[in-house]
């Protein structure tokens, strides 16, 4: 054994070498976990991110708090909130049209009150709205209604204090209410104002504004649950006369979640990244320099030991060239390029979640201009988003003011309450896409397949120009009102008429919301039937499953129904008043409301029955085209359900036309027929359009005269009138018609509608 003075001069060197690696070991490792702390700061750890639907209330507080910060401060923020709101909004949005006068009253009234346009509907509240998505995620507007009076006004709850959005009790996505946390507000007559209330905070309940229009619409109105309206009555402190209506970016829960937090971290980290890379570029602009003296004495090397120990005064400087030369330290510039490729690359992970592409912040390195032009289709889908959730924001709410105003008989229970809201294009036009436009609309004008109005209409869409209804009345009249001298049936005819506008509204809604929705459950469902063939038995009773929405065909045509028929009575009093002279030219027509339960009831069974047609022929078209895919083509369900556009077409596109315009005229004639007999009209004249179009035995009953309770010959068909739904449908779909009245001087106008 040897002790420690006894060791050999290796031993004691090997010694010092490991006390020294220990040292070094550990201070790397010390620096290393420095480094790693230094990167975590300003980043949000995956295990620290709460893994429910919904965050906290205080953790959504922290988060809005967080984002509001970076929307105030950080340039990329703002220009995607500026970027957005423009593509959404335009310039704003316009007070929508109705094509009902009462109705158009009535929105205007309650789109230009001055709370509601501070609130929802001025462009200023509309762009603070989008940029409350971004910061707070969500926004929830109160809906102020009041007992004696139609009017709604719109307020605002600040996101902070609704501590919990309220499901049914019997089904967790079904928003019933929302819990509200707050100190009432005092009003002070010292100083005018309202105060905050001291105490605790009160605990209030508000009921979602669906709840509002059941419990509006009453127990007899369609969707009404009794059990849920009980329940969200039984809530604590609830507020009858405000509900809520809950605006949120799309999330996973039933919060909304600001739109900034997923480009929080990657923003923070860009601006560390840009400051390092600043620091790093100033660092690398102070030219560094080095000094080489020749000495060859010792006196030489006291003066040069002098003159590093000396420093100069304020601004001054030294000049030494006894023997010395000065050389520039070369430094090299990678390490700048990398870092601003590093910036770049970190930024761009924080752009990517609004949804718009690098150059449109400005940097003109991210492609050629087909790579630009292939990057728009993220930001006009992103466009197309925000409108569809705006656009449902304001149909909703300015239909619950109809409704209230309806049921206050500020509007006739029978109006039609669709109204035109139009937002700008998403992607903006060109003069080439105008051009082309101007020119297939003017193509299908000359073949017949536009009427001039619509035509027009779209024409002066695609131009940008301003009140276009108003134009449009100038240059073809005002809409809903007849010349008071017609020069013959036909030039009548040719008129984009009120039954035709009618008729193309009844088209697309049923189209929007019955047959489509139905032509893509059936593409669901086969491509949940995979590669296998079913045999024909279990085939057909897959089919009879697949109904299509019944309840809300029904409702649609019933609703179009009075409304064509309404048409058709008011149509009826207008010849009459003016056959019979009795009403002036600028005099409005008296107003026809059918209140008849005769007539409605007859109305109610034929929806009722065409309903039943529509769904089982669809029905029966849906699985005669799939046996012949099956069995004949040998195609798999999966196959099918890729096809399904081409393969499938008849009850896609063509049965939302036919339905539409048949039922209009039928309703539209079967009334004014009735306003007709109701008000002593002896006889009638059936006038036909003649065109190429114009069925020969159409053609040929033009002019025919009968008693009135006689019918008309056509064809060898006896028709009480056009559109007699006791006809066959070859003399009755697309029928373009007309049943006049022959006047002999002693009838009076005096039924407008009402109970017989």
């Amino acid at each position: 054994m040897r002790w420690p003075w006894q060791q050999t001069e290796t031993q004691r060197a090997e010694a010092a070498a490991q006390e020294a690696w220990a040292r070094v070991a550990e201070a790397t490792a010390s620096n290393v976990e420095r480094q790693l702390a230094e990167e975590d700061v300003g980043w949000t750890k995956l295990t620290d991110v709460e893994t429910g639907y919904d965050l906290t209330t205080q953790a959504l507080a922290n988060i809005r708090q967080r984002c509001r910060q970076m929307w105030r401060i950080d340039s990329t923020v703002g220009a995607a909130d500026m970027l957005l709101a423009s593509g959404t909004f335009g310039q704003g949005i316009s007070t929508p049209n109705a094509p009902d006068v009462s109705v158009q009253n009535i929105l205007s009234e309650h789109w230009d009150d001055e709370d509601n346009q501070l609130a929802l509907y001025s462009h200023a509240a509309m762009l603070r709205t989008n940029s409350l998505l971004m910061t707070d995620g969500e926004r929830f507007l109160t809906l102020h209604t009041s007992a004696s009076d139609w009017r709604m006004k719109i307020g605002e709850i600040e996101p902070e204090q609704i501590v919990q959005v309220v499901s049914a009790p019997n089904n967790k996505l079904r928003v019933a209410a929302y819990a509200r946390r707050h100190r009432q507000a005092q009003y002070d007559p010292q100083t005018a104002s309202y105060r905050s209330a001291t105490g605790e905070q009160r605990l209030t309940h508000y009921m979602d504004w669906r709840i509002a229009q059941m419990i509006a619409a009453g127990p007899g109105g369609a969707g009404y649950d009794a059990e849920l309206v009980e329940w969200v009555r039984a809530l604590p402190n609830l507020q009858e006369d405000v509900s809520i209506y809950h605006v949120r970016a799309p999330g996973l829960g039933t919060r909304g979640m600001p739109e900034i937090y997923r480009a929080y971290d990657w923003l923070r980290a860009s601006s560390q990244a840009l400051s390092a890379l600043v620091t790093w570029t100033r660092a690398q602009a102070a030219i560094a320099w080095q000094q080489r003296r020749t000495i060859t004495t010792a006196a030489q090397l006291a003066r040069a030991a002098s003159a590093v120990q000396s420093t100069g005064g304020v601004a001054g400087v030294q000049i030494h060239n006894d023997g010395m030369e000065m050389k520039p330290v070369d430094v090299s510039t990678g390490g700048a390029q990398n870092l601003q490729a590093a910036v770049r690359q970190t930024l761009l992970p924080g752009i990517r979640p609004f949804g718009f592409g690098e150059h449109y912040y400005g940097d003109a390195s991210s492609g050629k201009y087909t790579t630009a032009a292939n990057m728009e289709l993220p930001a006009i889908w992103r466009i197309n988003a925000r409108q569809t959730l705006f656009r449902a924001v304001l149909v909703d709410i300015v239909t619950m003011a109809l409704r209230r105003a309806q049921r206050f008989r500020q509007i006739p229970s029978a109006s039609d309450l669709y109204f035109d809201l139009d937002f700008p294009a998403s992607e903006p036009s060109t003069p080439q896409t105008v051009h082309l436009g101007i020119m297939a609309l003017v193509q299908g004008l000359q073949a017949g397949l536009l009427e001039p109005r619509e035509a027009a209409y779209h024409a002066y869409l695609l131009l940008g120009t301003n009140d276009i209804d108003r134009v449009l009345d100038e240059q073809f009249g005002v809409e809903g009102t007849a010349p008071p001298v017609i020069a013959s049936v036909a030039e009548a005819l040719r008129q984009d008429t009120a039954a035709d506008r009618l008729a193309r509204r009844f088209q697309r809604e049923l189209q929007a919301r019955v047959i489509t929705p139905w032509h893509e459950r059936v593409r669901a469902w086969l491509l949940t039937q995979g590669e296998t063939i079913p045999e024909p038995a279990i085939l057909a009773s897959q089919v009879s499953m697949l109904q299509p929405d019944g309840r809300l065909m029904l409702e649609i045509i019933e609703r179009y129904s009075v409304a064509a028929a309404n048409l058709g009575g008011q149509q009826a009093i207008n010849r009459l008043q003016r056959a019979l002279q009795r009403a002036a030219v600028r005099e409005a027509p008296a107003q026809f409301v059918l209140a008849d339960p005769t007539l409605r009831r007859a109305l109610k069974q034929r929806g009722e029955q065409i309903t039943g047609e529509v769904t089982q022929s669809m029905l029966d078209d849906l699985h005669t085209v799939l046996q012949m895919q099956y069995y004949d083509e040998g195609l798999a369900p999966v196959a099918v359900a890729r096809d399904l556009d081409s393969i499938f077409p008849p009850t896609y596109a063509a049965r939302a036309e036919t339905i539409a315009r048949t039922e209009t005229l039928i309703a539209q004639m079967e009334t004014l027929h009735e306003t007709y007999r109701r008000n002593g009209v002896r006889q009638k004249q059936w006038a036909a359009f003649i065109d190429d179009k114009t069925r020969d035995s159409h053609a040929d009953a033009n002019g025919q005269v009968r008693d009135f309770d006689e019918p008309f010959d056509v064809g060898g068909v006896l028709l009480m009138h056009p559109g007699d739904p006791s006809g066959p449908a070859a003399e009755i779909i697309n029928c373009r018609c007309d049943e006049l009245p022959v006047i002999d001087g002693d009838e009076t106008v005096t039924w407008l509608g009402g109970d017989a």
